[in-house]
């Protein structure tokens, strides 16, 4: 998205070569003030992005939703989750802190980006949204590809 600048800032305040937005640098052990910010630095920057992004996949299980909540948020994602498992199972997930137990979800329904974004209950949540989840499978299949070509 960024061209790979180690500068570049996004509209929302995501910087630097994996995007990273302060908050998300923080939780990542990056320091994030007004003196000083580690995003700036592109070692750095690539290693907590590397982090978040394991971090993800860990928690969901499934490449292609670690990739589309390193993009929306992580809570996007799980709430897109949840409210897919009460449409479709009858299943409340609501206030699940576990990821163990999303993971579960995930792998044991064979949840990915394409099904989440093409039931109507999701859909309506994630046009709500102010990024490109509806354009994303596309975005996922590209890095799926990458992932594959890395190995």
């Amino acid at each position: 998205e960024n061209g790979g600048s180690d500068t570049a800032v996004s509209s929302a305040g995501a910087l630097g070569v994996f995007q990273l937005m302060p908050g998300t640098a923080r939780s990542l052990g990056l320091t994030v003030n007004k003196k000083v910010d580690e995003r700036k630095i592109p070692e750095k920057n690539i290693a907590a992005g590397m982090k978040y992004l394991k971090g993800n996949f860990e928690r969901f299980g499934d490449w292609g939703l670690a990739t589309w909540a390193y993009h929306a948020g992580e809570g996007n994602v799980s709430k897109a989750i949840k409210i897919y498992a009460k449409a479709k199972d009858n299943i409340t997930l609501a206030g699940v802190k576990d990821p163990k137990a999303m993971r579960d979800y995930v792998e044991k329904h064979d949840i990915t980006v394409h099904k989440l974004l093409s039931d109507p209950s999701v859909k309506k949540f994630t046009q709500k949204l102010k990024d490109d989840s509806q354009g994303y499978p596309y975005k996922v299949v590209a890095t799926a590809a990458l992932f594959r070509e890395a190995k």
